[in-house]
C-alpha cells in the first residue's frame, strides 16, 4: 500500500456527507494504487455507477468507480491514465477488481482531465483514506452535480 501523500481532485461534486466522500476516496485509492503504485494525483470522475462509454455510446457495465491517475512522470508530461475500480454492487465501495486503460492520454484529449481541474475541490491523504462508519453501511449516492 502506498504511504506517500496522494491528492484527490473531485471532478464530480464532492459529497457533502463526509462518510460518502471518504468512501469514494477509499474506492478511488484502491483503484489508483492497483493501476499505478506510484500514483500522486487521483481525479475522481464518478460515483459508483453501472455504465461505461464505448465508442462514444453509453452501455451497461458492472458497478464501478471511474478515476484518472498521475504519477511524477505523467504530471510532468501533462498525461494521465484512466481506470475502473469494480465493486460488488452500486451501494458498495469495496473494489474487488481493477481495469486500467492500456493507453496513457494527454490531459487535453477527450475531456477526461480538463485544465479547470486545478480549481476543483481537493483532499490529500497518506495511505488509504480513513473510512467513517461501518463498511457495510448502505449508501445512497448524491447528485454528481451538487453533492447532495
Amino acid at each position: 500500500m502506498a504511504t506517500q501523500a496522494i491528492e484527490y481532485i473531485w471532478k464530480i461534486a464532492r459529497p457533502k456527507n463526509e462518510a460518502i466522500a471518504r468512501a469514494l476516496m477509499y474506492a478511488a485509492y484502491m483503484t489508483a494504487i492497483q493501476t499505478d503504485p506510484q500514483t500522486k494525483i487521483v481525479l475522481i470522475r464518478s460515483y459508483i455507477h453501472p455504465t461505461t462509454r464505448t465508442g462514444g455510446v453509453y452501455v451497461k457495465d458492472k458497478s464501478h468507480i471511474t478515476v484518472s491517475v498521475k504519477n511524477l512522470q505523467t504530471i510532468r508530461s501533462g498525461q494521465h491514465q484512466s481506470s475502473h475500480g469494480y465493486t460488488p454492487h452500486l451501494n458498495s465501495f469495496e473494489v474487488n477488481r481493477v481495469s486500467p486503460s492500456s493507453v496513457i492520454k494527454g490531459d487535453s484529449v477527450g475531456g477526461a482531465w480538463p485544465a479547470s481541474m486545478e480549481t476543483r475541490p481537493k483532499d490529500t491523504s497518506t495511505g488509504p483514506p480513513a473510512l467513517l462508519g461501518p463498511k457495510s453501511e448502505f449508501i445512497t449516492w448524491p447528485s454528481e452535480e451538487t453533492g447532495e
